[in-house]
């Protein structure tokens, strides 16, 4: 606005709409409050504020050639990342799991019916031991006991099971390394409809993307309808996204210009994700009242400003602006570092050392038991067939 102006030779003087009526709604009798309603009534003579061209708005006041798009995003607080000891399921997605311990439960069956058979070499393996054993070929503990069979049936079978235990293996520990390092996170959403299947109700920043919901035949849309929240307090509605009470629905300009100025850290890491997928696109413009004489000179400079990428400069710098502080603040950090691996890294271990030791104490409860009631068994018997009175008939 500064740079047309000047180019237009006229002077500038800012005032902001009543409170709380921002960009204006339309009111019982037909008139609009806000800009649009300071304009409408001639008490202002332009109005901008990523000010979208609809059609209610423009029965009511004049717009200029639109300067650029803008779509409707929707942007929501990530999650946290995961527990570091779930790293340990991660290297392998959950097909790859179920057809590994498939193979193992297939594998161990079969090798315990091959070394029953009668035309083997191989002395028999029960199926309690044969699992354990295909268990420990996926962590190289038990390859050298099933080498030992004779048999060229029994050989060919385990070694293309081999073949693949190492194929899993290798990959499996190759992704743990990197999994480890670096914390787990969640899986984020992207499309509408898994928007309309989220948990948070969304919510904007007056009541134009409520409309536009509501409108919508769009199942997924009208699922967003029924919990929708409009807010006519922005920074409420900014507090309300950070504390992951709702999904944030705003012009996609707006919403990164938030996240970059407020959510993102010195490092260029934001704690909000901007779904990939948009809906409705609108153009923006410069408003005027009813047949102004400025419409025509400020629309013909504004084309200029866009097509020379003025406009886009502009805002480029702005956005360069609102991380400015935290660049400046993080200057003297240090461009190399590293940490150490900490108990958060290797808590994979101690979870699986700790469920250990919990099975292996269970069983061993469950076997001393077992061995107690079979010796009291035993030394019933003793006492029974030691007794004098007892004989036998024939």
């Amino acid at each position: 606005m500064e740079t047309i102006s000047e180019n237009l030779g006229i002077t500038l003087e800012f005032i902001q709409p009543p409170d709380n009526e921002k960009w204006g709604s339309v009111k019982a009798d037909g008139t609009f409050n806000g800009l649009v309603g300071e304009l409408q009534f001639d008490r202002a003579d332009v109005g901008w504020a990523n000010l979208f061209i609809k059609t209610d708005r423009a029965k009511v006041i004049d717009f200029t050639e639109p300067y650029r798009t803008d779509p409707v995003c929707f942007m929501y607080k990530k999650p946290p990342p995961a527990p570091q000891w779930m790293a340990v399921m991660s290297p392998l997605d959950i097909y790859t799991w179920i057809g590994t311990f498939g193979g193992i439960i297939f594998v161990s069956l079969a090798l315990s019916a091959l070394t029953k058979s009668e035309y083997t070499k191989d002395k028999f393996i029960p199926y309690s031991k044969s699992i354990t054993m295909i268990i420990g070929t996926l962590i190289d503990s038990s390859s050298h006991q099933l080498i030992m069979l004779q048999s060229i049936s029994s050989r060919l079978f385990i070694g293309i099971w081999l073949l693949v235990a190492i194929v899993i293996e290798t990959g499996y520990k190759g992704m743990l390394i990197s999994v480890l390092t670096v914390p787990i996170q969640p899986l984020l959403i992207d499309t509408l409809q898994e928007l309309g299947d989220f948990h948070l109700p969304v919510a904007s920043f007056g009541d134009t993307f409520f409309k536009i919901v509501n409108e919508s035949s769009d199942p997924s849309m009208q699922k967003m309808a029924q919990r929708y929240q409009v807010h006519f307090d922005f920074f409420q509605a900014a507090k309300d996204l950070n504390s992951s009470k709702v999904v944030l629905g705003e012009s996609l300009l707006r919403l990164q210009f938030l996240d970059k100025n407020e959510f993102t850290n010195e490092y260029g890491e934001s704690t909000n994700h901007i779904l990939r997928q948009c809906t409705y696109s609108f153009n923006v413009g410069i408003g005027m009242p009813k047949d102004s004489p400025y419409n025509e000179r400020i629309s013909a400079k504004l084309i200029q400003l866009k097509e020379g990428g003025i406009i886009s400069k502009y805002i480029d710098i702005d956005f360069a602006k609102a991380g400015k502080e935290k660049q400046v603040a993080n200057k003297n950090h240090d461009l190399v570092s590293y940490e150490r691996l900490g108990l958060y890294n290797v808590q994979v271990g101690l979870v699986l050392y700790g469920f250990g030791i919990v099975v292996a104490t269970v069983c061993f409860i469950f076997e001393n038991a077992f061995k107690t009631v079979k010796k009291q068994q035993n030394n019933r018997r003793i006492k029974i067939n030691t007794n004098p009175h007892i004989f036998n008939v024939y």
